[in-house]
């Protein structure tokens, strides 16, 4: 929901990563730079660094990195890698969903069942970054680094094909190549990195920032293939999506970024970089939310894809609560459930229907201004003061429901939630994976201010009870954004095991909150 500083967390990732322990070959090192300058700049704690604390990240990039190619004579064709077409499940219920995924009164659709999903028809290098730069980066966060970065590293954004509500659509994202040179070994791994709240139009993609491309390449300079997809309506380059982003609502956020994996892991395999079909996967926030809603999904849409892992980090993952007690409190996440009933009504086909929700003006004035404002905490520009209580916010459509902890059953509203709740949708977990070492790590903050703890402890329970392969952490004293930064060692640990094959030990028992190590000591 809330976005941290992308270049502080992703400077804070090379603090718990398996140096070359994982990625790919690069793509074409001759492709052009994008054209264009960017419109969003680097956290001015991270950029200006040095020795000195003084020098500009746009003067300590070089023009260009070496090429970097495989470990071959030039005449040698690079190694023949296969990647898994896309398949659904085939399950009788994965039939049954991609038949009929329609809900809350949406007209019916089914989804494609298409070869060319994940294809990429376009691609452009947006940055080159060298490991001593990246290295410049962290030490400007004021992040202790404890071994060298091993991997320069080639940013890429791609817009590639995916589906929406049976139509074929563009999406696009970012892919952070780790450079093999001498005395670097090609690495084999893929991680998924699911984004935080941004907004809810292309404008405000992830993928066109400084900030989030620098998080890509930090990741990927230890050595992973990283593949962060724009969520579906927050596309970075190309014709326009032609709709708000669908705030929090599961299908289309998740079949966009398993989309997405396809696409990188095409990629990986036409440069000769023999990526496994087994990707981890890390989400904060909304993107703890879109990364469980991947995780649930991918049996059914992408069957030929095994996660190898998940770290879920502060999750709404029960919507209908977090919904009902931001509408009949004024509390952080008020203006978040506005994002999910503009954004994610529009996808439901209810974007006619706000003044059944909100309160005049917001019934008209967001959806005027949601495409205009892009922001870490989704308020539209809104000023809250103007609004100090929830009936000045919501109409009693929603606010009595809410009130009453009946969320659930109000139509058509509700459903929006009800549908996009990982412990209340329709949808159920598919037989678990058989592999003793997969695993999804669940992380909370014991005094998070946006996403109630409280909740989500129940939800962690409850997912467990439903077959979820969770495991639990909580870190003490963290709030929303520091949860995230501080349990950075717990996930990295918890990833690499799960990609070494260890069996998951300890899972679905809660505990107590600790003190995660990347916290203050």
């Amino acid at each position: 929901m809330e976005r941290w500083s992308w270049v502080v967390l992703g400077a804070a990732l090379l603090m718990a990563c398996d140096d070359g322990s994982s990625g790919a070959e690069p793509p074409d090192a001759g492709a052009d730079m994008a054209p264009g300058a960017l419109d969003a700049t680097l956290d001015e704690g991270a950029v200006d660094a040095a020795a000195d604390g003084s020098v500009d990240m746009a003067s300590a990039m070089p023009d260009a990195l070496p090429d970097a190619t495989p470990d071959a004579t030039p005449d040698m064709a690079p190694p023949t890698c296969d990647w898994p077409a896309p398949r659904l499940g085939e399950s009788p219920p994965a039939e049954a969903l991609a038949a009929d995924p329609a809900s809350c009164g949406m007209p019916a659709y089914s989804w494609l069942d298409d070869p060319t999903l994940g294809e990429v028809v376009d691609r452009a290098v947006v940055q080159r970054w060298s490991a001593g730069v990246l290295g410049v980066i962290a030490a400007g966060a004021g992040i202790e680094i404890p071994r060298p970065l091993a991997y320069d590293v080639v940013v890429e954004q791609i817009v590639y094909v995916t589906q929406d509500r049976g139509e074929r659509v563009e999406a696009t994202a970012l892919v952070g190549w780790p450079q093999v040179g001498e005395g670097v070994p090609p690495p084999s791994g893929m991680m998924a990195l699911m984004h935080g709240t941004v907004g809810v139009s292309d404008d405000c993609s992830p993928s066109d920032s400084l900030e989030y491309q620098a998080l890509t390449a930090a990741i990927a300079s230890t050595g992973y293939l990283v593949v962060a997809p724009d969520f579906l309506g927050l596309k970075g380059r190309g014709a326009p999506t032609g709709f708000l982003h669908p705030y929090l609502v599961g299908e289309p956020t998740a079949i966009a970024s398993l989309d997405a994996i396809r696409a990188a892991g095409r990629l990986a395999a036409d440069a000769g970089a023999c990526v496994t079909p087994e990707p981890v996967m890390l989400g904060i926030s909304q993107g703890g939310h879109a990364a469980l809603w991947t995780e649930l999904l991918a049996p059914y849409y992408a069957a030929e894809l095994q996660f190898a892992g998940t770290a879920a980090v502060v999750p709404p993952s029960d919507l209908v609560r977090q919904l009902e007690k931001a509408v009949s409190q004024r509390v952080d996440a008020t203006f978040n459930a506005l994002a999910l009933l503009v954004g994610g009504g529009e996808w439901y086909g209810l974007g006619d229907r706000l003044a059944e929700v909100l309160q005049p003006p917001l019934d008209t004035e967001l959806a005027r201004l949601a495409p205009m404002s892009c922001d870490d905490d989704a308020d539209f520009d809104v000023d809250a003061d103007d609004y100090p209580e929830p009936g000045d916010v919501f109409t009693d459509l929603i606010l009595e429901p809410a009130q009453m902890a009946m969320m659930a059953e109000q139509e058509p509203w509700g459903c929006v939630a009800r549908e996009n709740s990982l412990l209340h949708t329709r949808i159920a977990r598919l037989a678990p994976d058989p592999r003793p070492s997969h695993g999804v790590l669940f992380v909370l903050g014991e005094r998070d201010g946006l996403v109630d703890t409280s909740i989500e402890r129940d939800a962690f329970n409850e997912l467990c009870e439903g077959g979820w392969p969770l495991t639990y952490l909580e870190c003490a004293g963290a709030g929303h954004v520091d949860a995230a930064q501080w349990s950075l060692p717990e996930i990295f640990d918890f990833l690499d095991a799960r990609r070494a094959g260890e069996a998951v030990e300890g899972g679905c028992m809660p505990s107590a909150p600790v003190a995660c190590r990347g916290g203050p000591m």
